[in-house]
């Protein structure tokens, strides 16, 4: 399958999966970093705890959400060559992201013969985000060699 349309599904799996779980994950993600930095004003062990949890659980879905965004803007501008040249940092990101959202997966999971269709909500706050993340580390590690093997030079 040619770049192009690798690019056309990407867009189509990025709208339908990854700007939900953008909006709805990222007010998530800082209502827990919020939480967690709220949590330190009581200072006992347990409330560090916890704010300590929620603080890094809330930044883990902010950085994630940062780095599908910017990964998705080098893949969609540059192709397999811009993936193979983003900074590595943003990789570690994506994947801190990915990790993050396996609580909310969990739990939507294990509440679904309770809630019925109603636990989607949870799904569409972050862990939807992980189909357009997958596919992402696929292109950047599964595709072409190099993008001389598409027929372009970019160094």
């Amino acid at each position: 399958m040619d770049e192009r349309r690798l690019k056309h599904i990407y867009i189509a799996l990025a709208v339908l999966f990854g700007l939900p779980s953008l909006l709805l994950g990222a007010v998530g993600a800082f209502i827990a970093a919020m939480m967690g930095v709220f949590a330190f004003i009581r200072v006992d062990a347990d409330s560090l705890r916890f704010g300590s949890g929620l603080l890094l659980w809330g930044l883990a879905g902010l950085s994630g959400l940062l780095a599908w965004v910017m990964l998705s803007t080098f893949w969609l501008r540059e192709g397999f060559a811009g993936l193979r040249a983003a900074w590595s940092g943003w990789w570690w990101q994506l994947a801190l992201g990915m990790l993050a959202t396996l609580p909310m997966l969990v739990l939507a999971l294990t509440y679904f013969s309770e809630l019925g269709l109603t636990v989607l909500n949870g799904l569409f706050a972050g862990p939807s985000l992980l189909v357009p993340a997958t596919v992402l580390f696929w292109l950047r590690w599964l595709g072409p060699a190099s993008s001389a093997a598409q027929g372009r030079d970019h160094a």
